[in-house]
């Protein structure tokens, strides 16, 4: 349960322009904690959605405002642009879209499997796909790197990796 100075907090973040994760985040929580929070508080739910309501209404008066006079009116675009982008990402189709990504990721990396039967190659490409699609959703930054379940890269249509060719065996140590 959320104290009253937290309530506050998030929706004051939110009223700012901020999402969610970001207000959640100011007062020490995830994203999954206040949504379970919303879930049990009706009144911060609604709160929430009050305080996201008058971010749009203050942005979209700028956007109004700029109409007169072209200054710094960009920004706002720009906000309601990730706004209306984030819309369509929500609810019943980002789940849709997410499943989708989701079989198409795992359609990939079958195919993988199935195709590459070289240990070492499967793991790089399967942790190069796990990569892209997390990069993607903007879960990895460039220091981070995903490893791939042991289960894929030993999957029976593997075969044994070789030790590499020594650069006297005649064939330059390539592949």
């Amino acid at each position: 349960m959320l104290e009253d100075f937290e309530r506050t907090k998030i929706c004051d973040v939110v009223k700012l322009g901020c999402g969610r994760e970001a207000a959640a985040k100011y007062v020490g929580l995830t994203l999954e904690q206040l949504q379970a929070e919303l879930v049990r508080d009706e009144e911060l739910a609604k709160d929430l959605l009050r305080a996201e309501g008058a971010a749009v209404l203050s942005y979209m008066g700028q956007v109004r405002k700029a109409a007169s006079e072209e200054k710094n009116w960009r920004s706002s675009v720009w906000w309601l642009e990730q706004q209306a982008r984030i819309d369509k990402l929500s609810g019943p189709d980002r789940v849709k879209f997410t499943e989708a990504v989701l079989e198409t990721l795992e359609r990939f990396a079958e195919m993988i499997v199935a195709e590459v039967t070289d240990l070492q190659r499967r793991s790089a490409l399967l942790t190069h796909l796990m990569n892209i699609a997390a990069e993607g959703v903007g879960k990895v930054d460039e220091s981070k790197v995903i490893d791939v379940e042991p289960a894929m890269l030993t999957s029976s249509s593997a075969t044994e990796i070789e030790a590499p060719a020594s650069e006297n065996d005649g064939n330059g140590g390539g592949p």
